[in-house]
């Protein structure tokens, strides 16, 4: 047995008592493994040729062990020739055959799919052509997606044996617009011989010319110093020897912020520092990190206690995280502890099931620590260990997927078809809706089907750059630089005759100073932006067409990197405190200066006349914020239960309460408002959809009903009732038929071809119908609605950001920040006056500001419930001015602000005819003017001439639940791409109108359930947009919100070999010949571990700017992941993606038996390099058999156990394969 000290990753091994020694041929024996927690897994032998074959692993494996269910067959020679996957029965669910040539070179390699009903194969086929380099692969070959044909890749070699071309070939299918097209590209490298090494200095891409050609420079060391990439984008890299090793001490990237590294007499990072944020580490004696101190005098320190399988962490603001593992290091627990050590969360206080606690687990290391360094872009700099806003997980999309997981019902099924080369093709949901893809050899998505919005066709460039985006309707032509930077994005209507309509055309044009994005040029405003020498914006100014104001807003950060004061468009100013520890106290506001005087006062007291908006905030590392109070006096304070749930959320003369079931959902909940008290009762389907809201009061119920694929069947309360029915294959809402006493009403809808609602027409009773037009531009945007010849016309930025509103006697626009409203302006004669306000934490408004005609300032307090939905407004007086009833899917009653009476006060301009739904609680309308707010749930914003809320990216409508347009991310939102929040908006908001998010635990979810990460990842940005390439979403630029970032992970797609790794592989052929990694064959036997094999990696992939795999220990980093460890089906802290055959460039990986630090890892290379036994004659030589790969000290490494002769079974049949996918 084996074991870590008190029995952690304990193994201990019972060996089979029928083992022959000495060894019999072809006997048959089984060895017991048993881990530290009781399971047990059997490792099956068999004796041939003098070696112990492994047949099959089953069991439950541990946490140092390789693969478990797995089988494998071996030819005469001792070669792996298939290796097969086991389900827990033992039977083959897949397999994966290997055939060879003469000289033991890989010629075939089969993958063959036992669980599709006609056991579906692909395969790979290699050729070998050059006579300087046989065992080098100079074209790999497999099967087209277009039947009868072939893919493939060619390698051309130079005299040294390095890559100097790569070309892919391939074909585009015929689709319905479009004939069967071959495709190419071709990339190129280029070497030069530094410190004797061959290294490579230029990789040219494949675009034509040598435009998109990056070059790379080295110092007499052979070290990278210097990248030169196109659009005179550079970075730099300087180096220093501490300890014995030439490491990285500083780096200047592309858009010239400098980072700088300090290291200990150990080599091991001690402070770490880029502009003006840094975080100095310390370590122990065993070398973990064990504290954490920032720019921001915030610091975490970890305590290990290895007795108990524990690691605590102290942090910055006093509490405590306390992890708890089992023997095998998986986390079991965690608890977080206030100041005095009392429990704040326990996940354990409940039922949790496993997803829920491994959603509580698998993300608060990251946000704890990560969350040290303030990120640049911060907005209100909420640093606490969970932050304000949280990006989606990077691991997210890896989740495995089980269709059912979620759809218990036996008609709730998923139907998924693939392709050969494991791409999804179609899906079939619940209620019959169909999505396909069609894909060409390089793995793109050229032709979409979906139910809701109908055909796309997308073209590419060589880099993979979609250039053409073809729907039904429209057409979008897209621009890059040679960086691949967008620059130009065109978008235009088709006509009947599928011609472009060059009457309804929008471009979007780009520019960029250096690194840095400076102006973006749309049909309606160009934004410019200005950036400090840390790369973060200073000025950002809008400057709508036709108007020659420019609203600008301008960024100051303090010594710290914190956000200090931000200069608003109508002269205003705000300004952030922070504490000790750099938590925000107080957000502070300055009216503009009124007068010579007050603007004189001000350059001598640049803070006079501030007053606090909201002030005395308070949060912890838990549970985020606490409690903070208003500009007017009113406060806002939050509780919790042991579970980290909201369970009172206060917020002046509102409060509300909240109980949970088991399953997280909300079941009751009791609401103040004044004196009126509204309690409800709250059930919910399998699904989670909310079907029903009880009033404890009056015990009055209403219901709703849904398909399996969440479009609403039924609505019924005591008052009105309403039947939904939709168009077959979709969820589009084709009728309703409402009943409210004896009024009946039927509205009708009419969609266009990508699922845009044209006409929608209701008649009551008797009454003539009534009838409501919709217009659309060329990105698929509402631009005109008309009711009975009223109009009212929208038009958006490049963000696809509504920035105007015109009706027949007014005009509206509106300026935006961090995906939210930010200002109202009103335009009378051409000219601008900004008049209203908003302020938010996060997605939750606290204050609204009114301008009258002199620019003076009327601040008003915002009153929400737990989800940030507008519940009051209050003056400086803490007079009520405004106070709205919802129900559940946000239909909103203005209420008299004077009494507390049911009367829907606010103007909704519902001529064209009024929802008998709506009407069924509305008293007689009122004569006087109501205080107008239009804050809904998060994100929108009622407009009154629809009753819509106005949701970024789409309109939603109250009265249905549900949006009026197709979600542009297609099923990365959901199963249903109409639906909003997974029919469950008292738990969850869509500030976007793209993806649902839980307030409660500060993340999007790709979809309400979490069951389709890998159908996401697969399809891609959806529908007939592919994303709509849109800055907004998917640039990674410094002026773009947080949640920006890696909020739709789409799918990596592999090619063989790529870029990345053809980098890896140039920087690991320099190592050949080198022993710094490995002991000489003349030292004789080494003991396991002391190849250091696993740290070659690590330099290889580090080197090459990529992401190492590390090992880690109760969750702190301790070097290099092992080789043992690279070997398992599964490794985290890696961006490296298991695949089942190698290309140049890839990590391969072996353990032996099933030990984690004994085991080999290499690049692989195509070149045969491991002295083993030659089967032939058992000598210590050459094997021409085995695969090639570097892994350091080439013809003068023995790898081998303690006490064995020189191993031949590292072959590639046997490797754990992994491919770089950053």
């Amino acid at each position: 047995s084996s074991t870590h000290k008190d029995g952690v990753e304990k193994v201990s091994v019972v060996y089979d008592n029928d083992t022959v020694i000495p060894t019999q041929a072809n006997h048959i024996f089984t060895n017991v493994l048993t881990n530290s927690i009781g399971e047990t897994t059997n490792y099956r032998y068999r004796y041939k040729n003098g070696e112990a074959q492994l047949l099959s692993v089953t069991g439950a494996g541990c946490v140092t062990c390789g693969p478990t269910n797995v089988s494998y067959e071996y030819d005469s020679a001792g070669r792996v020739t298939k290796t097969s996957k086991l389900d827990d029965n033992g039977q083959v669910i897949a397999s994966m055959s290997t055939s060879y040539d003469t000289l033991g070179r890989t010629i075939k390699i089969t993958q063959t799919d036992k669980t599709k009903e006609d056991n579906q194969q692909t395969w790979l086929a290699y050729s070998y052509d050059n006579a300087d380099y046989p065992m080098q692969p100079t074209a790999i070959t497999r099967p087209s997606v277009v039947e009868g044909k072939i893919s493939q890749t060619s390698l051309t070699y130079d005299k040294s044996g390095n890559v100097v071309a790569m070309t892919e070939s391939g074909f585009r299918p015929a689709t319905a617009s479009s004939r069967l097209q071959p495709i190419s590209r071709t990339t190129r490298y280029r070497y030069e011989t530094i410190n004797g090494r061959q290294q490579l200095v230029a990789t040219d891409g494949p675009l034509q010319g040598n435009q998109d050609t990056t070059r790379y420079q080295y110092d007499d060391q052979g070290q990278l110093i210097q990248i030169d990439y196109p659009e005179n984008i550079t970075e730099h890299f300087t180096y220093q020897t501490i300890a014995g090793q030439s490491l990285l001490t500083a780096h200047t990237d592309g858009d010239g912020v400098v980072t700088k590294m300090e290291y200990d007499s150990k080599g091991q990072a001690v402070s770490i520092q880029r502009g003006d944020q840094s975080v100095k580490l310390a370590y122990d004696h065993r070398q973990r990190p064990v504290k954490w101190t920032n720019q921001l005098n915030q610091t975490i320190t970890a305590i290990y206690d290895d007795s108990q399988q524990q690691v605590i962490y102290q942090l910055y603001d006093g509490q405590q995280i306390v992890n708890q593992y089992d023997t095998e290091g998986q986390l079991v627990n965690r608890q977080w502890l206030d100041g005095k050590g009392k429990v704040l969360i326990d996940p354990m206080a409940m039922q949790y099931n496993d997803d829920i606690l491994k959603r509580t687990t698998d993300t608060t290391d990251q946000k704890t620590i990560a969350s040290v360094i303030q990120a640049p872009d911060s907005n209100l700099a909420m640093t606490n260990a969970q932050s304000l806003y949280s990006e989606n997980k990077e691991d997210s999309a890896q989740v495995l997927f089980n269709p059912a997981d979620n759809l218990l019902n036996a008609d709730a099924t998923i139907e998924i078809e693939t392709n050969l080369l494991g791409k999804i093709k179609q899906i079939v949901l619940p209620e019959g809706a169909t999505y396909e893809r069609v894909y060409d050899d390089f793995g793109r998505i050229i032709y979409a089907k979906d139910a809701n919005t109908g055909e796309s066709i997308i073209e590419y460039d060589l880099n993979d750059q979609p250039t053409l985006i073809k729907s039904a309707t429209t057409k979008q032509i897209a621009s890059y630089d040679n960086i691949g930077r967008l620059t130009a994005n065109n978008h235009c209507e088709l006509n009947s005759d599928n011609g472009v309509n060059k009457q309804n055309c929008e471009n979007v044009d780009y520019r960029y100073n250096g690194a840095h994005l400076s102006q973006i040029i749309d049909p309606t405003q160009t934004t410019n932006y200005s950036y400090d020498t840390q790369g973060r914006v200073t000025v950002e100014s809008v400057q709508f067409k036709d108007s020659q104001k420019q609203w600008q807003t301008e960024y100051q950060y303090d010594d710290k990197g914190r956000i200090d004061k931000v200069g608003l468009p109508e002269g205003a100013t705000l300004s952030y405190l922070y504490d000790d520890i750099s938590n925000p106290i107080a957000l502070m506001y300055q009216a503009p200066a009124q007068g010579w005087f007050e603007s004189l006062i001000r350059k001598i007291k640049p803070d006079h006349n501030s007053i606090a908006l909201i002030s005395n905030i308070e949060s912890d590392s838990a549970r985020g914020l606490l409690s903070f109070t208003h500009s007017n006096g009113k406060s806002a304070s939050a509780d919790y239960d042991k579970a980290g749930r909201l369970t009172t959320w206060t917020d002046g003369n509102y409060k509300k309460r909240l109980t949970y079931n088991e399953a997280d959902q909300i079941i009751a909940t009791n609401s103040q408002q004044g004196d009126k008290k509204i309690s409800q009762q709250l059930s919910y389907n399998t699904y989670g959809e909310l079907i029903s809201v009880t009033n404890s009061d009056n015990n009055q119920t209403t219901q709703y009903q849904y398909d399996l694929n969440a479009n609403r069947l039924g609505f019924s309360s005591p008052k009105a009732q309403a039947d939904y029915k939709y168009k077959a294959g979709t969820d589009q809402l084709l009728n309703i038929s409402a009943t409210m006493n004896d009024n009946k009403q039927e509205s009708s809808y009419r969609y266009d071809a990508v699922g845009n609602p044209t006409l929608i027409s209701v008649q009551q009773g008797q009454e003539s119908k009534t009838q409501r037009q919709f217009s659309y531009g060329a990105r698929g945007q509402l631009t005109q609605l008309t009711d009975n010849d009223q109009s009212t016309q929208y038009r958006y930025n490049y963000a696809m950001q509504r920035v105007s509103k015109t009706t027949a006697d007014r005009e509206q626009r509106y300026l935006w920040q961090q995906g939210l409203l930010d200002a109202e302006i009103e335009v009378n004669d051409n000219q601008e006056t900004l008049t209203r306000r908003y302020i938010y934490i996060g997605l939750r408004p606290i204050a609204m500001i009114d301008y009258d005609v002199d620019n003076n300032a009327s601040i008003y307090t915002v009153h929400t419930d737990h989800l940030g939905t507008p519940q009051q407004l209050s003056d400086s007086k803490q007079q009520t001015v405004w106070q709205g009833e919802y129900d559940a899917f946000g239909q909103v009653t203005v209420k008299a602000a004077s009494q507390n009476i049911t009367q829907d006060m606010q103007a909704k301009q519902k001529g064209w005819l009024p929802s008998l739904i709506n009407s069924a609680n509305a008293a007689e309308s009122v004569t006087s003017k109501p205080f107008e707010f239009n804050l809904r749930f998060a994100g929108q914003y009622e407009d009154s001439e629809s009753g819509y809320y106005y949701n970024w990216h789409r309109y939603y409508n109250p009265e249905t639940g549900r949006y009026l347009t197709s979600d542009p991310i297609g099923l990365n939102g959901g199963l249903n791409t109409y639906s909003y929040a997974g029919q469950n908006p008292v738990s969850f908001v869509d500030p976007w109108g793209l993806l649902t998010y839980d307030p409660s635990i500060r993340e999007f979810s790709l979809d309400a359930g979490d069951t389709l990460r890998t159908i996401s990842k697969e399809f891609g940005i959806s529908v007939n947009q592919l994303a709509r390439i849109n800055l907004s979403l998917f640039e990674g630029n410094n002026i773009s919100n947080k949640f920006k970032k890696n909020a739709f992970k789409v799918g990596t797609i592999i090619k063989a070999p790529n870029s990345k790794s053809i980098k890896a592989f140039k920087i690991a052929v320099g190592y050949i010949g080198s022993t710094e990694y490995a002991y000489a064959v003349e030292n004789g036997d080494f003991s396991a571990g002391s190849n250091k094999c696993n740290l070659f990696i690590y330099d290889v992939l580090t080197e090459a700017g990529y992401s190492a795999p590390v090992r880690k220990r109760f969750g702190i980093t301790r070097g290099p992941a092992t080789a043992g460890a690279l070997a398992q089906d599964d490794i985290p802290n890696t961006r490296l993606v298991s695949l089942s055959n190698a290309k140049i460039g890839d990590v391969m990986s072996w353990a032996v038996d099933y030990a984690d630090a004994t085991g080999h890892t290499t690049i692989y290379t195509g070149k045969v390099n491991i002295l083993g036994r030659n089967s032939s004659d058992n000598s210590t030589s050459r094997n021409p058999g085995q695969l090639g790969t570097i892994g350091a000290g080439e013809a003068s490494v023995n790898y081998r156990r303690l006490g064995e002769e020189a191993m031949g079974h590292y072959t590639l049949d046997t490797a754990k394969i992994r491919r770089i996918e950053e």
